[in-house]
């Protein structure tokens, strides 16, 4: 590691280098590996999903706790209970890139796994974004005002399959790396 981070190398494989220290020592190793490793490479598709996945709940939170945890009158929630599902959805699209990217590489760049995962990506995000645009109702509030929380229009469920579809795409990876 040392000479990592005194050489600060292009590219570097690290096998067992942290095995010596402790668990403590390794995080900050790591730590202070990763902004030098993510900030100074060149902007790849691997790095903005990096990046996105890594920063975007920080950007969505304010949102989310405003919509969540706040009260509104049911004319605002019904102009904004969808949109906090719809932006924390993109946070969980980029470390599923993550995963497609990382599974090409770990099948020697096939093509074939690479549209496979792709055609499943494309197949989960609408899922993902039918069931947010279209199958989704503001739960009732029990006084004038409350928090806008979405549910499942009645006799679906819908909104359990907008959690269940990443699972089951996070399985085929499973599945493929065993």
């Amino acid at each position: 590691m040392a000479r990592v981070f005194f050489h600060k190398p292009k590219f570097a494989v690290l096998d067992e280098c942290t095995s010596a220290v402790s668990s403590d020592v390794e995080g900050r190793m790591y730590e202070h590996a990763k902004p030098q490793a993510i900030w100074k490479a060149h902007w790849t598709l691997v790095k903005v999903a990096y990046l996105l996945c890594r920063y975007w709940v920080i950007a969505v939170v304010p949102y989310l706790l405003w919509a969540f945890c706040t009260n509104h009158t049911v004319e605002e929630c019904e102009k904004i209970y969808c949109i906090p599902i719809a932006l924390a959805m993109w946070n969980q699209v980029t470390s599923e890139v993550i995963l497609v990217i990382q599974t090409y590489a770990i099948f020697n760049h096939n093509n074939y796994i690479l549209t496979l995962l792709v055609v499943a990506l494309a197949g989960m995000v609408d899922c993902q974004l039918y069931v947010d645009t279209s199958e989704m109702l503001l739960l009732p509030f029990l006084q004038e005002t409350g928090p806008c929380l979405p549910m499942s229009k009645p006799h679906s469920a819908h909104l359990l399959g907008f959690f269940i579809a990443p699972l089951l795409y996070n399985t085929i990876f499973t599945v493929m790396s065993c």
